[in-house]
């Protein structure tokens, strides 16, 4: 019986990152997201001063969002091995 626990352990562990690793995805769809809007806005209104500035506060919003999901990801994938 005992190892059919442990079993059930491993397969809950590998279900968790996989689901990290689908958060992990999420992050990076929604961050290109943000960084090709900004840039279409940038490229397509370049004589307006307004829109290049949500453009471009786009393009931050997008890097920050990729570099917050993968530092999300590590930090649960590390938690998700039990290493801390």
């Amino acid at each position: 019986m005992a190892g059919k626990e442990n079993q059930n352990n491993v397969l809950a562990r590998q279900r968790t990152l996989l689901a990290n690793e689908r958060t992990l995805l999420a992050y990076l769809r929604t961050s290109l997201a943000s960084l090709l809007f900004g840039i279409a806005l940038a490229k397509i209104f370049e004589g307006n001063i307004y829109v290049v500035v949500i453009g471009g506060t786009s393009v931050l919003f997008g890097a920050f969002v990729f570099l917050f999901g993968f530092y999300r990801y590590k930090k649960y994938k590390i938690k998700i091995n039990g290493k801390v």
